[in-house]
């Protein structure tokens, strides 16, 4: 790490943003324990592709590999959160794991923290993105929210309402898509809307997977259609 990027990283000042007055923030060390995973750790050049217990590590994929080996084993009674030192990615576990090597931190949240709570609440927190340099430094100095412990249900609760909602909306528009592509014998046509205003008919026709062109006489409309329909495509699939 050059000298300037220490110097940034010194300054960082983590954001607390609002919460309800009857709600508290405390230190993230106060909140979470850092599980110990000395000697128990296994390099990348030693996962396996198929094993008894998976591997967890800091990677974008949920799970890294697998192993065989008891030994390297933890979560064996409860729940954990793993962050990748490296990545920032948060990870839910709720069964026994095997934890991946460099940048894998592991993490339990306190007794007053719903698990499930203590996960939702790490994804709200803005850390600062150090390319591929270590963050749990920026984790730790991080406030943590706490709600009451009711309070903290009902909020698990919505959110996995709504993620069981996005999924049924995914599944719908998948069943969709495949509908099309047997009624067109897996050749769907392009669709042209000449006069397409907001761009509402092209930008579902994209959703739907189908090629969409749109046109307009209002220069207006035509800015908006290129921001919607022709702009975002170009970035499909690429991280953020």
């Amino acid at each position: 790490m050059s000298d300037q990027t220490k110097k940034t990283a010194e300054d960082w000042v983590p954001v607390a943003t609002p919460i309800p007055t009857h709600w508290s923030y405390v230190d993230f060390d106060e909140a979470f324990d850092a599980m110990s995973t000395n000697g128990i750790k296994t390099p990348e050049g030693q996962y396996a592709a198929s094993g008894r217990f998976p591997i967890v590590d800091q990677g974008k994929s949920f799970i890294g590999g697998f192993t065989d080996i008891d030994s390297k084993v933890i979560n064996q009674d409860g729940t954990a959160i793993v962050f990748g030192d490296h990545t920032r990615c948060f990870k839910f576990i709720t069964f026994p794991f095997a934890p991946g090597a460099d940048g894998t931190k592991v993490l339990r949240p306190a007794s007053y923290l719903l698990p499930k709570f203590g996960y939702y609440g790490c994804l709200s927190l803005k850390l600062p993105d150090r390319g591929y340099s270590r963050h749990y430094s920026f984790l730790r100095r991080s406030k943590f929210p706490i709600a009451p412990p009711k309070e903290q249900d009902r909020i698990v609760a919505k959110i996995e309402e709504l993620f069981s909602e996005l999924d049924k909306g995914v599944e719908s528009l998948t069943t969709a898509r495949e509908l099309i592509n047997i009624a067109t014998e897996g050749n769907p046509p392009p669709l042209l809307d000449p006069f397409a205003g907001g761009g509402s008919i092209p930008l579902e026709a994209q959703r739907l997977g189908l090629e969409a062109h749109a046109s307009d006489l209002n220069p207006v409309a035509v800015m908006i259609n290129k921001a919607q329909i022709e702009i975002p495509p170009r970035f499909a699939n690429r991280p953020p």
